[in-house]
């Protein structure tokens, strides 16, 4: 079978980039060839073989390591797109590798019972047609209408293609300011949900390609824009059956107050990607305990600190520093 595999990694810039590679693959189904689209995503979800790759950067070649992989909803099924993370010849992660750090932690503390969900925010811009102050500033969440919601057909062909992807997604909408969105991906157990934001970013650049817009990460896209987007992560634990609801409650309380005692180490995360923009501040009190409305008894840590652009890898590492 002909299958084109298109590669995705972060480059040192935090840049999404991809090649592709087309790949004959055997599947081995044992008896019988696939005989629907479902047996075929199973099938090639459990090939683990697809090669290393590699690209070069600044005359110094890195090599691609494959991770996580879903169905191209661009091409369709059988095509895959392949998130990798980077090493070097040597056999090293790269420097910008902040996957290999983060998926260490998640190892070795393997029964940690995490579920994890990820708020992305981003800016529809359609470089042609500037937005005046007002326009900008304009509070439009939840509203309707062609004056209040800019760029709705976009945001849907955009969920359409992370259904066909099979990424877990469960809620979007318009955000407060005229012209933004949000998706939020997950619930997910560990690591996989950072790599699914990161293919999440991969899916809205390439459907900006086809609309002629720009999609944007930056906390602040437009100059005036008096409201900061992010990318707010929930951290749920599964406790055991015998722990009491108070008790969780404290230790989740209690994990809340190790990330406001290492915030300005945090911030300096947030604080990599955008150092050209030194007025953005981060408050302590972003990060709370909520729960599920939806769910019984079920308590969660949310912080909403971390910006737009954000490495959701970075994110994740000092969220699990502050539960184990």
């Amino acid at each position: 079978m002909i299958v084109i595999a298109e590669y995705l990694w972060i480059n040192h810039h935090d840049e999404i980039c991809s090649k592709s590679k087309i790949i004959n693959i055997n599947i081995d189904t044992k008896d019988k060839e696939p005989v629907n689209e479902a047996e075929l995503i199973r099938a090639l979800l459990n090939i683990t073989f697809y090669p290393n790759w590699s690209y070069e950067k600044d005359s110094e070649e890195i090599v691609l390591h494959p991770t996580t992989i879903c169905i191209d909803p661009f091409k369709k099924a059988p095509h895959v797109l392949i998130l990798c993370d980077t090493w070097t010849n040597a056999g090293k992660p790269t420097e910008f590798n902040l996957r290999y750090k983060t998926n260490l932690l998640f190892r070795e503390n393997i029964d940690l019972k995490s579920l994890i969900t990820i708020k992305q925010d981003f800016y529809i811009i359609d470089p042609d047609v500037p937005l005046n102050d007002s326009e900008i500033n304009k509070d439009t969440c939840y509203l309707t209408g062609y004056n209040n919601c800019v760029g709705r057909n976009i945001v849907d062909k955009i969920i359409h293609f992370i259904i066909d992807s099979r990424i877990p997604c469960y809620s979007f909408n318009a955000n407060s300011l005229k012209g933004s969105w949000n998706i939020s991906i997950g619930p997910c157990e560990g690591i996989i949900c950072a790599d699914y934001i990161i293919i999440l970013r991969y899916i809205l650049n390439r459907v900006g390609e086809m609309f002629k817009t720009c999609i944007k990460y930056e906390p602040v896209p437009v100059k005036t824009l008096k409201k900061m987007l992010n990318c707010s992560t929930n951290f749920c634990i599964e406790f055991d059956k015998d722990v009491a609801k108070d008790d969780q409650e404290k230790k989740l309380k209690s994990y809340i107050e190790n990330l406001k005692n290492t915030h300005n180490e945090d911030i300096k995360v947030f604080s990599t990607p955008n150092k050209s923009n030194s007025e953005l501040t981060y408050s302590q009190n972003a990060v709370k305990l909520l729960s599920d409305p939806f769910i019984k008894d079920i308590l969660y840590l949310s912080d909403s600190r971390p910006p737009a652009n954000v490495n959701p890898y970075a994110v994740l590492e000092y969220i699990l520093n502050a539960v184990v």
